[in-house]
C-alpha cells in the first residue's frame, strides 16, 4: 500500500529478516535465486551513517582604554562595574557572531585641548589666509627664447642704455617669427611680439586675476584649520570600554569513517529516510541513536571553557551491508526510505579486481599490437 511501511519496525531498526526479505526480492526480480537462509549464505554489517554537526557559543570578555575626540554620546551602552560579574543572556543562535560592548561606571572623563575652540593657524599661509600668486601669466610665445635679444627683459641694453629713440626697421628671428619693439629697452626688432620683452602674456594669471595673491587652499582664506590633536572639537574624552564577544567555533563528525561507494552515498541522500534533530545545550540523544554513534557524540556534549550556548544537528540513517555467497560479485546495501527498504547492488571488491585486471590485459594487449605493426619490415 503507498505511503505505508513494509517492514516490521517503523520506528527503529530493520531486523535481519526484513533487510535478507528486501535483498531476496530484488535477486529474484532480476532472474536469480535466493537462498539467504541457509547457514552461512550471508554475511550482515550494520554501518549507520551519521552526520553531527556541532556549533558551540565561545565568549571572551575584554577590557581597553578608549580615547576620543569632542564629546561622544555614550548613553546608549550598558553601565558595569565588574566586567567578569556582569550579566550578559547567552545568543539564541549559537551560529550568529555577536559583539557587545559596554562602560565601566565613573570611566568617563572630558580633557580640554590647549587650542582653546579646535583651530590651530594654518600652516601653509601661516595664518594669513592668502598665498603670493604671480598677477602675470608666463609668455608662451618665448618657447624658451629670450624675450629680448638686447636686454632679455632687464630693460638694460647691451650698450649701456636703457632706452632710445632710434627706430630700426622691424625683422624676423632665426625662425622666421617677426620680431617686435622692446618695451622696456626701446631696442628694435629685438624682443617676442607677445610680451615685447616683458616675459608674460597679455593674459592675468586665472587664478588671482592679477592682484598677486590668492585664497589659501588648505584654510579656504580663514587663517585657521582643524587641530589634529583633538580633531577640531577642542575636547577629548577617555573612557574604559567592557567588551563581550560570543563566537562561533563548529565541530563535525562523519560515520562510517571508511567511505561508502559513491552510488550508495547519492542514493541514501536522495531518498534516504533521515532521521533530523536539533539539540540544545541540556537535550538529551535521540532515543533510536545506534549506540556506536551515542559514543561518539556523547564527548562533543561536554562543556567547554567559556561555553554559553550550543547546537547540536544530527541527521542518521540505519544503513545496512549484506554479502550474498552466491553472488560474490556484489554488494548489497539495505537502508529506509519513507515507504520501504530500498536494496543498492554494487560491484564487490572482488569484481572491481576483476575488471580492471582484464582492463590492463586488453590495454598491454593493445600496446603490443601497435608496437609490432610499427616495426620495420
Amino acid at each position: 500500500m503507498a505511503g505505508q511501511r513494509t517492514w516490521e519496525q517503523p520506528t527503529g531498526e530493520p531486523t535481519d529478516g526484513d533487510v535478507l526479505a528486501a535483498v531476496g526480492r530484488l535477486i529474484e526480480a532480476r532472474g536469480g535465486v535466493a537462498d539467504l537462509r541457509a547457514l552461512g549464505a550471508v554475511r550482515i554489517t550494520r554501518c549507520p551513517v551519521l552526520d553531527c554537526r556541532v556549533t558551540r557559543s565561545l565568549r571572551r570578555r575584554r577590557e581597553a582604554a578608549v580615547e576620543e575626540n569632542g564629546q561622544p554620546d555614550l548613553s546608549h551602552l550598558p553601565v558595569y562595574e565588574d566586567l567578569d560579574g556582569h550579566l550578559v543572556p547567552p545568543p539564541s543562535d549559537p551560529r550568529v557572531h555577536r559583539v557587545r560592548e559596554l562602560l565601566l561606571d565613573g570611566s568617563v572623563r572630558r580633557h580640554g585641548c590647549f587650542c582653546g575652540n579646535g583651530k590651530v593657524p594654518c600652516s601653509v599661509c601661516a595664518g594669513r589666509g592668502r598665498i603670493s600668486c604671480e598677477p602675470w601669466m608666463r609668455c608662451a610665445a618665448c618657447r624658451g627664447r629670450e624675450s629680448c635679444a638686447e636686454c632679455g627683459g632687464s630693460g638694460l641694453r647691451r650698450d649701456g642704455r636703457t632706452r632710445t629713440a632710434a627706430r630700426l626697421p622691424r625683422s624676423a628671428d632665426a625662425t622666421g617669427v617677426p620680431r617686435a619693439d622692446c618695451a622696456l629697452c626701446d631696442a628694435p626688432a629685438s624682443a617676442c611680439p607677445d610680451c615685447r620683452g616683458r616675459g608674460h602674456g597679455r593674459t592675468v594669471c586665472a587664478d588671482c586675476r592679477g592682484k598677486g595673491s590668492q585664497p589659501c587652499p588648505d584654510c579656504d582664506g580663514s587663517g585657521k584649520t582643524d587641530h589634529e590633536t583633538c580633531g577640531g572639537k577642542g575636547v577629548r574624552t577617555t573612557w574604559t570600554r567592557g567588551v563581550v564577544e560570543d563566537s562561533p567555533h563548529h565541530e563535525e563528525i562523519r560515520l562510517p569513517e571508511e567511505r561508502l561507494p559513491l552510488r550508495v552515498r547519492r542514493r541514501a541522500r536522495r531518498r534516504g529516510d533521515w532521521r533530523h534533530a536539533v539539540l540544545a545545550a541540556d537535550d538529551p540523544l535521540p532515543d533510536d541513536l545506534a549506540p556506536e554513534h551515542r559514543a561518539a557524540v556523547e564527548p562533543l556534549l561536554e562543556d567547554r571553557p567559556g561555553e554559553v550556548a550550543r547546537r547540536v544537528e544530527l541527521d542518521h540513517l540505519p544503513l545496512v551491508r549484506v554479502d550474498v555467497v552466491t553472488h560474490p560479485d556484489q554488494v548489497f546495501y539495505v537502508f529506509p526510505d519513507p515507504t520501504r527498504l530500498r536494496v543498492v547492488p554494487v560491484a564487490s571488491r572482488r569484481r572491481i579486481r576483476q575488471v580492471t585486471t582484464v582492463a590492463l590485459a586488453a590495454a598491454l594487449l593493445c600496446s603490443l599490437v601497435l608496437m609490432v605493426a610499427l616495426l620495420p619490415r
